[in-house]
């Protein structure tokens, strides 16, 4: 479980992501943004590009601001913690960025939760995101 309390100036989410190659065990750790907005999980090609990773296919997007995305689609193992390992299809994509995006393939895997709060006039924002139970 992942537990976080964010003060301003805060308009993104951040996290650290354990990528690992399930053929190889090859694995980096990369920041990812967390986007409740984003349907699946991007990550930026030169982040992953020496893992080895296995192009199991390819998909266009139509991001936010209208542009389109091609994204290959590699088998990953991800996890935010010692407690989580999901094992999933990740979506990768040519990008300058640095950072991952966590979308709600993801999420919805998980007990996610988000609240704002205000005290004396500060403004902060927390999170918590965990492994749902299976039943």
């Amino acid at each position: 479980m992942i537990r976080l309390k964010l003060k301003e100036p805060c308009d993104r989410v951040f996290i650290g992501a354990s990528l690992v190659n399930p053929s190889t065990g090859e694995s980096i750790t990369v920041d990812a943004n967390i986007d409740t907005g984003a349907v699946v999980s991007v990550f930026p090609m030169p982040m992953v590009s020496d893992m080895g990773l296995e192009v199991i296919g390819e998909r266009d997007f139509v991001v936010a601001n209208g542009s389109n995305l091609h994204a290959y689609v590699v088998e990953c193992t991800i996890s935010f913690s010692d407690d989580d390992a999901f094992d999933m299809p990740l979506h990768i994509c040519n990008s300058h960025t640095d950072t991952g995006l966590i979308g709600m393939d993801i999420l919805s895997q998980c007990n996610y939760s988000q609240w704002h709060e205000w005290e004396n006039k500060e403004h902060s924002i927390n999170f918590i995101l965990e492994t749902a139970q299976e039943p």
